[in-house]
């Protein structure tokens, strides 16, 4: 992942200096590769790890006539983009730099020109000529951008700290974006930071501004409408989907070297390493290789013998790591290296994970991300088929085994209880805010109430509202492609990869499968009992049999050594946090309760809260790195530097 910055400022004639943009990358990191230069009135800069050049090319500020162009990009389909340029009059475009394709691109116009840009991008340009920015972000969001609109310019760059390097003034800490931290919500809002005046783009949006506007947003991108694809039957649409996601990987591997692939026993990620051993299959499959967790014999998170199948059919060898080798908490150091205060809760299997790809030569690692949002479903597809009066099919869904024992409460609690009014005295599957109760993120009981009613975080947790008429099973599948969770998330796992020298890409969110995998009928992704069935399916022959077949257990749960981990390191931590909160004294928290929650998990009660009692001490830990001083009273968080110049 590159780093890249853009100043703007409100007037023309206030040029900074080139010097002041360069040294805007110290506190970012993004790489030694630097480059910088003033298009008119604006500086421009990006930076970029000597290890991507292969495919991004050094690094350069693109230059047409007017307009001046950073990109932090990976690019997919060049090929297909340079001929529609062609086609469109512009071009030929032989260069490597993804930059120039997003510069030859944007004759097209904005909204355009992204639409046709298919890859991991953040882009900024800016138009002298008509003096305006133009900024985008792909739909996935591994690549973040940031800005502050000031009184004196516009500031955009890939990471909180470079827009308040650019700006000079860092800005006091967003509570209600900690408290989210603190209750293990990577994002509340698709725009908010934890600090106050900078901002992030949403992903799937283009920015604009000129200096009489401001800032503009326009989402360019939407989640595809499930049954909207063409009717074709399900075996060719299998593969399909197979030719689909064999070319993602293909287009994703690094242009030398391994590529490693993040390989669990689940179908997602085998269902990448198949295919794109399938894809290779006369050339070289080797180019694959596979990197796993191993968990003990009678783990839940035991995956070993169906990754040792998926490899062993493919020739390849896989490289092991162990999970008993794993710390769930970072070190100090490690803390303040995190730029923000949300802690991902399996960051240290992530950065295991990146160390064993670099082991084994590799730079570009590939995962199943995706899979579960684009391939499977809950149960509330069941709600729909009542919508549809499609009766015998809710009938046979009924009868299946699966639901034995359950077809009072449970069975109608998915089927019956979604459509139901609430004058008719329904469970509020609508939820606070109008949307589903499943996909709402409760929050965990330490939270001060006054704090939560005041900030109004309840109903900024709960799912947004359903539109009138739609499907419930296109309304998850939808949450799952927009809501601003998951682009913090990728942009999180991308981050940990770039730290530890590769970059992460997820063929499964490549734009042509997730438009063709989630325009299809939602019966490919759950139909009595199973689930994934059009992923399966395209699988067949490629995946064993053992690995693709319906399991009467679930596998590779991760939960037990996360809270065995938790339990052992957790309460050192807990320690320093009850002695002196800064949590507490913000008025976020209310340490007894904590307390008394973490007591009853220590003593082995079930609780749905294992993840959020690691979030609040891992943000307790950021403040205590970031912000040293102690302060009282609601509301009162200030950061150290608040109000100097940066």
């Amino acid at each position: 992942m590159s780093a890249i910055l853009a100043w703007i400022p409100r007037r023309p004639d206030d040029v900074a200096p080139i010097d002041a943009a360069r040294r805007a990358f110290g506190p970012m990191g993004g790489g030694s590769e630097v480059a910088a230069a003033a298009v008119g009135c604006a500086t421009l800069g990006v930076a970029r790890h000597p290890w991507e050049v292969p495919w991004s090319g050094p690094a350069t500020v693109a230059r047409g006539r007017t307009l001046g162009l950073v990109a932090d990009a990976s690019l997919y389909y060049r090929s297909d983009l340079r001929e529609r340029l062609v086609r469109a009059g512009i071009g030929p475009v032989n260069h490597a730099d993804p930059a120039e394709l997003v510069l030859a691109s944007l004759s097209l116009g904005a909204e355009e020109a992204v639409s046709w840009l298919e890859g991991d991008f953040a882009f900024v340009a800016w138009d002298e000529a008509a003096g305006r920015v133009v900024a985008a972000r792909d739909f996935v969001g591994k690549r973040p951008l940031y800005y502050a609109d000031t009184p004196a310019g516009l500031a955009l760059a890939s990471t909180v700290a470079g827009v308040e390097a650019l700006t000079g003034r860092v800005g006091e800490l967003n509570v209600v974006m900690v408290a989210a931290a603190a209750a293990g919500l990577p994002a509340l809002d698709p725009a908010e930071t934890h600090r106050a005046g900078v901002r992030v783009l949403p992903a799937g949006h283009v920015l604009t501004w000129t200096a009489e506007q401001g800032v503009e947003l326009s989402a360019y991108w939407h989640s595809p409408e499930p049954g909207s694809g063409s009717p074709i039957a399900f075996d060719s649409a299998a593969g399909e989907l197979l030719d689909l996601v064999s070319r993602a990987v293909i287009e994703r591997l690094a242009p030398e070297g391994p590529t490693a692939v993040w390989l669990s026993g689940g179908w997602d990620s085998t269902a990448v390493m198949a295919a794109g051993a399938w894809g290779l299959r006369r050339s070289d499959p080797r180019a694959l290789a596979p990197v796993s967790m191993s968990y003990p014999p009678g783990d839940p998170g035991r995956e070993d013998e169906f990754i040792d199948g998926v490899a062993l059919r493919h020739g390849l060898t896989v490289e092991w790591l162990s999970s008993e080798e794993l710390v769930l908490f970072g070190t100090e150091e490690d803390v303040l290296d995190r730029p923000a205060p949300f802690a991902h809760a399996f960051e240290r299997w992530l950065l295991a994970l990146a160390q064993g790809a670099r082991r084994t030569g590799a730079r570009v690692v590939l995962d199943g991300y995706g899979g579960d949002q684009l391939f499977q479903v809950s149960d509330v597809y069941l709600a729909d088929l009542i919508r549809e009066g499609r009766l015998l099919r809710l009938f046979r869904e009924w009868m299946h085994p699966r639901w034995r024992g359950r077809r009072g409460r449970a069975f109608f609690g998915w089927a019956l209880q979604p459509g139901w009014p609430r004058l008719l005295g329904g469970r509020r599957w609508q939820g606070r805010a109008g949307g589903p109760a499943h996909l709402d993120r409760p929050l965990p009981p330490w939270l001060r109430g006054d704090f939560v009613t005041r900030h109004d975080l309840a109903r900024r947790s709960a799912a947004p509202p359903r539109r009138p008429g739609q499907a419930f099973a296109g309304y998850e599948l939808d949450w799952y492609l927009t809501h601003p969770s998951f682009p913090a998330l990728a942009a999180l796992v991308a981050e940990v990869g770039a730290r530890t020298g590769v970059e992460v890409r997820s063929p499964l969110l490549d734009r042509r499968v997730v438009e063709f995998a989630a325009r299809r009928p939602v019966s490919d992704r759950a139909c009595r009992g199973e689930t994934k069935r059009l992923l399966r399916r395209a699988m067949r022959g490629l995946v064993p049999p053992a690995v693709l077949a319906p399991r009467p257990v679930r596998t590779g749960i991760t939960s037990g050594l996360f809270e065995r981990n938790l339990r052992q390191h957790g309460p050192e931590h807990l320690r320093a946090m009850m002695q002196d909160s800064r949590l507490a004294s913000a008025g976020i928290v209310e340490p007894s309760t904590f307390a008394r929650h973490w007591e009853a998990f220590l003593g082995g009660e079930p609780t749905p809260w294992g993840a959020a009692l690691f979030a609040t001490l891992e943000t307790e830990r950021w403040l205590r790195a970031h912000e040293p001083v102690n302060v009282g009273g609601e509301d009162a968080v200030r950061p150290s530097v608040a109000g100097r110049d940066a």
